[in-house]
């Protein structure tokens, strides 16, 4: 199978090219060629947040993951133009040569962010209501892509809280591992934070290739991706610290919303077998480990 991955210079894309290369073809749209450097893919050099550029991209190939994000991050309005180039723009862009180049599916790596918080596990038919610029751009760009489910296998993943080694430095994980380790103070919201379900960026990877190696059939599919154990704020601050090794100190705020990001992934689990097989603990210290944490 041809696989275009676009965002292979990305967090998940990076394991993912690793992951799918020895079986399948990969070609790769990325700003960070490095990720090829070992002839895992074929890189084509390509920056999306660049309207302008036309993307060399190959004749024929058979599915899309698109997992970019802007360079720059998620910051309001300072990263408002790259967020929208790259999670609106560029994925109709390629969508629509996916189409033409007679792919049969498009994997789109959204988030978890795009639902209403709640004090419960959000199932794919929970309410929706994206609170920043990012997830609101990442909910556009699902409503924009799901049309084409009359043309190839749509497949939208909502992904909770990944996290693991050489996470960006924005990651809830991430930030909190550098936080305890310099120490410095958790910020949580209310007693506890709300709650979350922390998945390993291997178990995602995981989730993406048992999709990409069903046989596609025209439509639209929705997922949730998240682990297995769920945590509020306060709890993943104390498996992170015992991760590292420092004590952590937790500045609470007043009052704070309860309700949080937790994801039920069983639709996921239901479709093609998929279970998350990094428990936290084992998660936790491997990232750590990667930070160069005890």
């Amino acid at each position: 199978m041809k696989v275009l991955v676009a965002g292979a210079g990305a967090f998940v894309g990076r394991q993912l090219v690793r992951a799918l290369a020895p079986q399948h073809a990969v070609y790769v749209l990325t700003r960070q060629p490095s990720v090829h450097e070992q002839g895992l893919a074929t890189a084509i050099p390509a920056d999306l947040t660049r309207a302008d550029v036309d993307l060399p991209l190959p004749d024929r190939y058979d599915a899309v993951v698109y997992g970019d994000s802007p360079d720059g991050g998620h910051e309001f309005p300072a990263d408002a133009v790259d967020m929208f180039r790259v999670n609106i723009d560029s994925v109709l862009r390629l969508l629509e040569h996916a189409v033409r180049s007679g792919a049969r599916r498009f994997v789109l790596l959204s988030t978890g962010e795009v639902y209403q918080r709640s004090d419960a596990r959000l199932g794919e038919q929970s309410a929706v209501a994206p609170e920043t610029f990012y997830a609101r751009t990442k909910r556009a760009a699902e409503m924009l892509i799901e049309p084409y489910g009359v043309y190839l296998n749509i497949v939208i993943l909502r992904l909770f809280t990944v996290y693991g080694p050489d996470q960006p430095a924005d990651g809830i994980v991430a930030s909190m591992m550098r936080t305890i380790r310099n120490g410095g103070r958790v910020a949580i919201e209310g007693e506890n934070g709300g709650p979350l379900t922390p998945i390993f960026v291997t178990d995602v990877v995981d989730a993406v290739r048992a999709l990409l190696e069903r046989n596609p059939k025209n439509g639209v599919e929705l997922f949730n991706v998240g682990g297995s154990e769920t945590v509020d704020v306060a709890s993943l601050a104390a498996q992170v610290s015992a991760a590292v090794g420092r004590p952590v100190e937790i500045a609470r705020a007043a009052a704070g919303l309860r309700a949080g990001w937790a994801a039920d992934s069983s639709a996921l689990t239901r479709a093609t077998g998929w279970t998350p097989r990094v428990m936290l603990t084992d998660g936790l210290r491997r990232t750590a480990a990667s930070l160069g944490g005890s």
